[in-house]
This record gives C-alpha cells, structure tokens and sequence, in this order.
C-alpha cells in the first residue's frame, strides 16, 4: 500500500495541507506519514567563559554538564514537535475510521528530508507559508524546493 507524505510545520498552510491530505488519503486507500522536521536547538553554556579562571582542570565535569543539558534539550525539541503533530492530525479529524498515519519527529533538514522520503511516496503534500517580500507571489523555501526536487508529484496547499 503506498503513503502520502505530509509535510508538518505548524502554520494554517501546513494544518490545511494536513487536512488536503488526509482527504486525499481516505479517498484513494492510502497511508499517511506525517512529517515534521526540525532544527536540533544547541545549547549555549553561559558559564563558559568562566572556566579558565577554576583551579583544576573543569573539562569532563563542564562537557557532561553540556551533553546533559543537550539530551535535555534535544528531548524537548522531539516532545514539542512530535506535540505539534498530534495537534495537526487531531485538527484535521484524524481518527480511528481515518487512514493510517505514521507520525514522525526527525531532527533534520525539512526541505532535503522531504524531498529524501518522496521516493517511497506517491504524493508530497505541504504547504506554503510564503514567506518574503512578496509573500502573496512566492512559495515557502521548502515548498519550494520540495516542488523542485521530490521523486513524486507534489502538492502545495496555500
């Protein structure tokens, strides 16, 4: 069975392209994987610089510190946008009578994972946030480079 491949960021383009798509899904016996990729929030050590002037040598004690503190962030990255597709699909009616849909959260590119997972999909569905100075003539950077790129037809929901 193939899938349609939902592009998931949050924006009223995205939540309609959620809905388009899910529609879409139903109507043609599809699956669904829902997407959202994102960009891993690095953490900035305010104390850093401080650490020349600490007797001995602070390096293990500092680099666990940081590595906790990235596993900390990393897993409110991937609770927040796995959230925000919950929110999508429960905005666009998702149920148990609806197609399946895989939800997915990666910690990547959204325009090359995309374009990346659009070979194994039959249709790539976003949106476009238009973002610009002439936000009402282009696409979203994305969108864009998802119409440009992807493996399989792709539908851009304004």
């Amino acid at each position: 069975m193939g899938e349609i491949l939902i592009g998931v960021d949050g924006s009223e383009a995205s939540q309609r392209a959620v809905h388009w798509a899910l529609d879409q899904a139903r109507g043609r016996d599809l699956g669904a994987v829902a997407v959202h990729a994102y960009k891993p929030t690095p953490i900035r050590n305010p104390y850093a610089g401080a650490y020349p002037y600490v007797p001995g040598d602070p390096t293990p004690v500092v680099r666990e510190h940081d590595r906790r503190m990235q596993e900390q962030q990393d897993a409110h990255d991937r609770q927040h946008a796995e959230s925000l597709i919950q929110h999508a699909l429960d905005e666009a009616g998702w149920g148990v009578d609806g197609p399946p849909v895989r939800p997915l959260a990666l910690a990547r590119d959204a325009a090359k994972t995309l374009v990346e997972m659009s070979e194994h999909a039959e249709l790539l569905v976003v949106g476009s946030r238009g973002r610009g100075g002439f936000t009402g003539l282009l696409l979203g950077s994305v969108s864009q480079h998802c119409a440009h790129h992807a493996h399989c037809p792709v539908v851009i929901i304004r």
